[in-house]
């Protein structure tokens, strides 16, 4: 999942997600699907702005669900590691919206934020069965972080973002989830200076020098939906997040402790296999 900015890959992998309860009519799914979406999302320029900034991009959905290779079925590429179904090892990429300095007072005159991604290991932990109606997983991502600044690619560092994550399906609606997820974070100093340092050239009386630390980022809270119907996927979710203890919350880029965002996302398959698989999850 994306922590520190916008929830690209969020918005990505939960309409992948609507899918993934049960097939039509208690089919299977396809074992392969190619689709198109919109996504939107109004989130903070960056943890603990008071700056939100609103985003709308077409969402591209390409899905395979192989026995042992899966992509885009609720991450990047992943295969399993034990017979009983309960580990999991992913290779996970997640993505963030840049941010305008320009439109953000407090770093005015400072370098504009570029966009931000994250590529690495994630191993999961199923804590109950994946065909369980109320479905307890663990996700303990390890991704280096790296960022495109006027078109130079700069490496920011790690960040580890372990997640407990409670998934409800045929919440509402029959063929939807409902997921609830609590996420502390923690970075390297590279991407905290990225983010919270003020280096003495852009000091000001009203915003001072500051070195950022390594250590403690602050804590996510997240609740979404997602369904899916016949050809059609749709999720909406919220996203809070708490800066209260954090390592670097005394910075003065600092303004808020407390965040909220929002995102929605729609999107349709064009095409898939007449093969099917079984679904990841079923409801019994």
């Amino acid at each position: 999942m994306v922590w520190l900015l916008a929830p690209l890959s969020l918005v990505a992998q939960n309409v992948v997600n609507a899918g993934n309860s049960t097939g039509e009519d208690g089919a299977g799914l396809p074992l392969w699907e190619i689709g198109a979406g919109l996504a939107a999302a109004n989130t903070p320029a960056y943890p603990g702005s008071s700056v939100n900034q609103t985003n709308v991009l077409p969402l591209p959905i390409v899905i395979y669900r192989g026995r042992i290779l899966r992509a885009g079925d609720g991450s990047l590429v992943s295969g399993r590691l034990a017979e009983n179904e309960r580990l999991e090892l992913d290779i996970s990429l997640n993505g963030s919206f840049n941010a305008d300095s320009d439109d953000v007072d407090v770093r005015s005159g400072m370098p504009d934020l570029g966009f931000l991604f994250e590529i690495g290991p994630e191993l999961e932990w199923h804590i109950t069965p994946e065909q369980s109606r109320y479905h307890w997983k663990l996700e303990m991502p390890l991704r280096a972080a790296f960022s495109v600044d006027d078109g130079s690619l700069e490496a920011r560092g790690w960040v580890f973002s372990p997640e407990l994550e409670l998934e409800i399906a045929d919440v509402w609606k029959q063929d939807s989830e409902l997921s609830i997820g609590l996420s502390p974070a923690f970075a390297a100093e590279d991407l905290m200076d990225y983010i919270y340092a003020v280096p003495s050239e852009f000091a000001t009386a009203e915003r001072p020098e500051f070195d950022a630390n390594a250590g403690y980022l602050g804590t996510r809270f997240g609740v979404n939906w997602a369904h899916r119907s016949e050809r059609r996927f749709f999720v909406i979710g919220l996203r809070a997040t708490f800066l209260s203890g954090a390592e670097n919350a005394a910075s003065p880029l600092v303004e808020e402790k407390r965040n909220l965002g929002v995102f929605a996302a729609i999107g349709w398959t064009l095409a898939e296999s007449k093969r099917t698989v079984t679904p990841r999850r079923k409801t019994p």
